[in-house]
């Protein structure tokens, strides 16, 4: 999207496209959070503030993967688990579950997205449903696992099976 002159208001679809929500789930949280403003037209001002208030964070900013593995399906689930464990070990209760993989485009969002789910079968992380959507959590009885996936010394079989 091209940056709006100030004078430039954008809609709460277009809103809820720069922060990669639907308006739907743009809705919710706001409401959650602050409610909805009577007139639906925003600023830039408006994009971060709306991003701190509903709790968006991006885990893989510029699409950066931090631990390099020759195989790339590895190397981002590997990332995930570290990006989780060092979440939980930093004091971090529970993030929205979109966090996860926001930053992220296509198959390597998709691929995460995957991961997310082997990890909750695997009882690594656990889902949290809110009024403002789903959340996950790290179970602190799983950080050594995740830390021995973010290592590439143990792998559980369904997950090694994201990128075979």
């Amino acid at each position: 999207m091209s940056v709006l002159r100030s004078s430039e208001r954008m809609s709460f679809r277009d809103l809820a496209s720069r922060l990669e929500l639907s308006p739907f789930e743009l809705a919710r949280a706001m409401g959650k959070s602050e409610g909805l403003p009577s007139i639906l037209r925003f600023g830039e001002a408006d994009v971060d503030r709306i991003r701190v208030r509903v709790g968006l964070t991006e885990w893989w900013p510029n699409g950066l993967i931090p631990v390099e593995d020759h195989v790339k399906g590895r190397a981002l689930v590997r990332s995930l688990a570290q990006k989780l464990s060092a979440f939980q070990r930093e004091g971090g209760a529970s993030t929205r579950a979109d966090n996860l993989f926001r930053g992220l485009e296509g198959e390597e969002q998709l691929l995460v997205r995957r991961a997310v789910n082997l990890f909750h079968q695997n009882g690594l992380i656990d889902r949290l449903s809110r009024t403002d959507g789903l959340y996950v959590s790290v179970d602190t009885l799983q950080v050594s696992s995740l830390e021995q996936i973010a290592a590439g010394t143990a792998f559980p079989e369904n997950i090694q099976k994201l990128w075979a």
